[in-house]
């Protein structure tokens, strides 16, 4: 017997003593539900003057939002020990970032007005209402998401998704350009907190089970200077999802 072979005999006798050491990965395979809902809201307030104009600002933006992945995504747990957290991959990838795809949409609606007043000649004078902006109503869209597994902890995130800006959609206005999208809103969710999922779950007999995830009440408050005066912005959102697992290997 070759020394190197005998290393190897050696190393596969130990793991096999050693205690909590599987001879054989455990695996288990699920199909996954993922679905989420959330709300949003964005207030922007206040009034000054710049020495040519006055202006006054007091607009509200909400959104509800929902979405949903249930076909076509699968992943797999695999532990090697019992004190060992299983590690999560999405079936058919190395990858242990498990990302994917999501089909959803949001109702934008939003209420209030601003005004700039003054010399005609110097200020050009508005006064809007907003609430019939383009980006108002319904609309849907896809958003790429990820699902990891992390210290028997389970997470969920928006992946490579870049949040709107305010100053556009539902609730702008040509007076400022705080009012508008809610930071927390579509493609902006608050981050859910991970939730533990133990491996006596993943690996027991149950044929299915649900994990409810949620960020709780966010809520942000700012001072954004405008036309020379401070506006003060309330940013408020809660975003709450659920992830099914079906069992697949037994």
């Amino acid at each position: 017997m070759t020394s190197a072979l005998a290393v190897g005999v050696t190393a596969e006798m130990a793991a096999a003593r050693a205690p909590g050491i599987f001879k054989r990965p455990q695996k288990a395979v699920f199909r996954v539900v993922v679905e989420g809902t959330g709300e949003a809201m964005r207030r922007v307030a206040g009034t000054g003057s710049n020495g040519v104009c006055d202006i006054s600002t007091d607009t509200i933006s909400h959104e509800s939002y929902h979405y949903g992945r249930g076909r076509n995504f699968e992943v797999v747990f695999t532990r090697f020990a019992r004190r060992v957290p299983p590690i999560m991959n999405r079936r058919g990838r190395r990858s242990p970032a498990t990302s994917f795809r999501v089909q959803g949409g949001y109702t934008a609606t939003a209420q209030g007005h601003a005004t700039r007043r003054g010399d005609g000649t110097l200020c050009q004078p508005v006064d809007e209402t907003v609430g019939d902006e383009n980006g108002c109503g319904e609309r849907r869209g896809g958003l790429d998401m990820a699902l990891n597994y992390a210290e028997g902890k389970l997470e969920l995130d928006l992946f490579n998704e870049f949040p709107r800006l305010p100053g556009g959609g539902c609730g702008s206005n040509g007076v400022e350009t705080s009012s508008g999208n809610p930071l927390l809103g579509w493609r902006g969710f608050p981050v859910v907190k991970p939730k533990r999922l133990p491996a006596r779950r993943i690996f027991g007999l149950m044929h299915a089970f649900v994990v409810e995830l949620s960020s709780g009440p966010v809520r942000q408050v700012s001072v954004s200077p405008i036309a020379g005066f401070p506006v003060d912005v309330i940013d408020e959102g809660e975003h709450t999802a659920k992830v099914r697992f079906i069992r697949l290997n037994r």
